[in-house]
């Protein structure tokens, strides 16, 4: 069994805050070394996924991911445990 982290993030107060699901997404993907650009390649019978790195990645931790702003819709930045729990599984 791999370790994982379980995001849950809290509904009301997302809402309470003006941070939309989407500013969460965007805010994880600089999280990671690389992200799926939703794009396949087909060679024969063989499909691969096109994934774009971030070449400027460093490595990061559970208290990086903790601390990882999010942006509101009126311009302020919330830290993402403050909005969510971040559980080991």
């Amino acid at each position: 069994n791999r370790p994982e982290l379980h995001l849950l993030p809290d509904k009301t107060l997302l809402s309470e805050y003006r941070i939309d699901p989407g500013s969460v997404r965007n805010a994880l993907s600089t999280f990671q070394p690389e992200t799926s650009s939703g794009i396949k390649f087909k060679d024969g019978t063989d499909e691969y996924d096109i994934l774009i790195r971030n070449e400027s990645y460093e490595e990061q931790d559970v208290d990086d991911l903790r601390n990882l702003d999010l942006q509101s819709q009126n311009g302020g930045s919330y830290p993402l445990s403050q909005v969510s729990d971040v559980l080991y599984a």
